[in-house]
């Protein structure tokens, strides 16, 4: 265990085959269908994948994203649980599974957890004031903005984000 994550979190880079590939190769891949299979948010969700994908390292050390105040709090739990409960009641599952498969491949460690706590919170965004709140899109969303940046132009400035009650700094 390290930074309470499992050591396969930590494991090297993917190689070239383990990043994502279309189902169908032959299929043109155009903005319409990232929209089908990613959400409104495939942009971001891309964005987002880029990121990871080459500065992982930022969110490895920082220390919010490896406070077990973060990932293991009941805050935690009831966000994920929201965004999830508000993505499959808006027949979004395809997208929210597809978001955590393309995240789920890149980076490592503690900022790959992020990331898909982000991925989540942008399946959901445009559901926010259903179940799905603001508090818990900012909760899913804010260790990734504070310590990497913005992951959607709409996004209230960082200093209106609440910090977790009990974060530990590392």
């Amino acid at each position: 265990m390290q930074h309470g994550l499992s050591e396969t979190y930590f494991a090297t880079t993917p190689t070239a085959t383990d990043r994502f590939q279309p189902t169908v190769p032959a299929h043109e891949l155009t903005d319409h269908v990232f929209e089908v299979v990613f959400g409104s948010q495939w942009r971001q969700v891309f964005a987002l994948a880029r990121t990871l994908d080459v500065e992982s390292d930022l969110l490895e050390t920082a220390p919010e994203t490896v406070s077990a105040a973060w990932w293991c709090a009941p805050r935690w739990r009831m966000a994920t649980h929201a965004a999830h409960t508000a993505a499959c009641g808006d027949n979004r599952r395809h997208e929210l599974t597809a978001t955590m498969n393309l995240l789920g491949v890149l980076g490592r460690g503690a900022a790959r957890v992020a990331a898909r706590d982000v991925g989540r919170g942008l399946v959901a965004r445009d559901l926010i004031g259903s179940d799905f709140t603001q508090e818990h899109y900012d909760y899913l969303t804010g260790p990734w903005r504070r310590n990497v940046g913005p992951v959607h132009p709409g996004d209230r400035p960082l200093d209106q984000y609440p910090t977790a009650p009990n974060s530990q700094r590392l």
